[in-house]
């Protein structure tokens, strides 16, 4: 995807977003009940696709996880896990990564800017901006209420890229969903 940008191939939609490893993701967007869709979209965000991806804090392969989390998860969700070195397996990263991000779906009731808010920067940060914000804001407003300039782009992008990778799979959705257009934050 480097090449892509350096390029300045940024219409090639099909090579800016790959469709790597989507067996992987259909599966456990099945399993764990959530669109496949919106796993690739994060892995997209998180790591560009990369499986050997690290980042400076220790998050960790493409669903870029932090080892404490995937200990957290794997133990909660009795997902066989062998330990930090395990998140550079693809299939593991997905499997564990879905799976936090299904039990935040659950927690914020469908709602993914709490989800991808709290998948960036914790459940915890997401608690104090929805206190802040005290349920007068629509969506945009509640994004651009975010005081961290990374998570505000986070979420809009893996919300875009969710755009892009259903006009590259030729399948129906929205930008928000009703719950998410029609809540005050």
């Amino acid at each position: 995807m480097t090449a892509t940008i350096e390029a300045g191939m940024w219409d090639h939609l099909s090579l800016r977003f790959p469709r790597a490893h989507q067996w992987w993701f259909n599966f456990y967007a099945e399993k764990y009940d959530i669109d496949p869709i919106t796993l690739m979209a994060l892995a997209r965000q998180e790591s560009a696709l990369d499986a050997d991806a690290k980042s400076p804090v220790g998050a960790r392969g493409l669903m870029q996880i932090m080892p404490k989390t995937a200990s957290y998860t794997a133990k909660k969700y009795d997902i066989d896990y062998q330990g930090a070195e395990e998140l550079f397996v693809v299939g593991k990263n997905i499997e564990i990564g879905s799976r936090y991000l299904s039990s935040l779906m659950e927690t914020y009731e469908g709602n993914r800017l709490f989800a991808f808010g709290a998948y960036n920067a914790g459940p915890h940060r997401v608690k104090l901006w929805r206190e802040r914000t005290g349920g007068k804001v629509d969506a945009y407003s509640y994004i651009e209420a975010i005081p961290f300039k990374e998570t505000r782009g986070y979420i809009m992008n893996v919300l875009m890229f969710e755009v892009y990778y259903r006009d590259l799979l030729d399948k129906k959705g929205t930008f928000l969903s009703d719950l998410e257009t029609e809540m005050k934050y």
